[in-house]
């Protein structure tokens, strides 16, 4: 994966000794280069903190020998949940079959950081990284490539690497700001672990520890998972823009095909609903369809009727939000009561024509194909004819061959035989033979 020696050796030194640092410097350690980790903690996250491992980073975390530590620190999700940003009203789930694994080429692990954080820290040992505990750092030089600790050291790197975190000594460095001229929304985030015991105990909760899983909750327009909110967002002058042109759309359809069409019932329907999906302030700006004249009234209010779940009630809220279509759970088939009327019959006829065209079209590829097939076939089988005639006389030949080697064998049998029995004579006959030749070549 790394060559063994770099053609250029480098010095490097990573500020901050999370995850994302550790990780980096393994990676450089492996690839020859020499590291150093300056992190101010004393080298022991031990404090309980759940995270996640997706399939990009599990896959990387098995290219690095990690699987069976993996197997032993970690279970692998089954399931994802997704729930509105009121966090009380679920929309969907995903169950996290092989053939999805397969696809992502790795799994959904939930894991302790620590135990992952040791198990790369090892890694990064064993690859020659150095690792400095309590090394608080003060000052970056990027001119001369100095580092400068809390009590005075100096530390040298041909590269520098930020790890540090969201207030971060070398961002400045990288992008050229002093400070963040922009005012940001901060968000606190909770995170911490409870002992499945308790929760087994719990007739509500139980639940959640049966099979591992991971709840996410969706986002509004702008970003938020807080309804009061007015943070804009760069996506949401883009949905503004395809909402109004919807909407000028499906006012043009009704205008010639007439309300009462099924696709205008549709795209109606669907049009309230994402429209629902915004915040108050954002629905504002978007206007709502005029109500059809037909209306019964039985339709489901209108997005805008919504009101905010109220926070100490949140039985209330999610009752409230689901009796509407714009918050109920998304299904591929909609059942009566979500605001989806069934199409009427002459919409069902025109489909089904338009499958069996489609379907009268792949027969005819089919069965072409298989023409085609059937025409190799023959050649194929012309083929093996001929090869078979051709064998038939190799055969023939093979025979009459075998038949003349034959009768030889027998001819020279017959003449070894004649020679052990008339041995003497054919001996006398040779010594003969030889004194003549002798006699003679001594006269001359």
């Amino acid at each position: 994966m790394y060559p063994s020696q770099p053609a250029v050796r480098l010095s490097i030194v990573m500020v901050g000794g999370g995850i994302a640092g550790i990780s980096t410097a393994y990676a450089l350690g492996k690839a020859g280069h020499s590291v150093t980790v300056l992190d101010k903690g004393d080298g022991n996250p031990n404090a309980p903190r759940a995270i996640r491992s997706g399939p990009n980073m599990t896959k990387i975390l098995r290219q690095w020998g990690l699987e069976p530590t993996l197997e032993r620190i970690s279970d692998a999700c089954e399931r994802i949940d997704w729930y509105s940003r009121y966090m009380d009203v679920p929309l969907g789930s995903m169950v996290l079959t092989q053939d999805v694994f397969r696809d992502f080429e790795a799994d959904w692990r939930l894991m302790e950081q620590a135990e992952l954080w040791f198990a790369i820290k090892n890694l990064a040992e064993e690859a020659g990284v150095v690792f400095r505990f309590k090394a608080e750092v003060s000052h970056v030089d990027s001119a001369t490539g100095y580092v400068s600790l809390q009590d005075g050291e100096h530390i040298y790197g041909d590269i520098i690497i930020g790890a540090d975190g969201y207030s971060s000594h070398l961002r400045s460095l990288v992008t050229g700001e002093e400070e963040r001229q922009e005012s940001e929304a901060k968000y606190l985030i909770l995170s911490f672990t409870v002992r499945t015991d308790i929760l087994q105990e719990d007739h509500d909760l139980k639940a959640l520890v049966e099979k591992p899983f991971v709840t996410l909750p969706t986002f509004s327009a702008n970003g938020s998972t807080n309804p009061s909110s007015t943070s804009s967002s760069l996506h949401y002058p883009q949905i503004k823009k395809n909402l109004k042109q919807l909407r000028e759309g499906i006012l043009e359809m009704e205008a010639k095909e007439g309300s009462s069409s099924e696709a205008a019932k549709l795209l109606r329907n669907q049009y309230d609903r994402m429209r629902g999906m915004l915040l108050e302030e954002e629905r504002a700006e978007i206007p709502s369809l005029d109500p059809e004249p037909t209306a019964s009234s039985s339709r489901s209010s209108s997005p805008d009727s919504i009101k905010q779940p109220i926070p100490t009630r949140p039985s209330v809220a999610r009752d409230s939000l689901l009796s509407n279509p714009t918050f109920a759970p998304y299904t591929d088939d909609p059942e009566q009561g979500y605001g989806v009327e069934p199409p009427d019959s002459h919409t069902l006829l025109q489909s089904q024509q338009f499958i069996m065209q489609e379907q009268d079209q792949q027969l005819d590829r089919l069965s072409h194909s298989i023409s085609r097939q059937h025409n190799l076939s023959v050649q194929i089988n012309e083929e093996l004819d001929v090869h078979h005639g051709l064998l038939q006389e190799l055969d023939a030949e093979v025979d009459r061959i075998e038949g003349r080697l034959g009768r030889a064998r027998r001819k020279l049998d017959q003449v070894a035989k004649g020679a052990k029995e008339n041995g003497s004579v054919v001996a006398i006959g040779v010594l003969i033979f030889i004194l003549l030749i002798l006699i003679i070549r001594f006269k001359t």
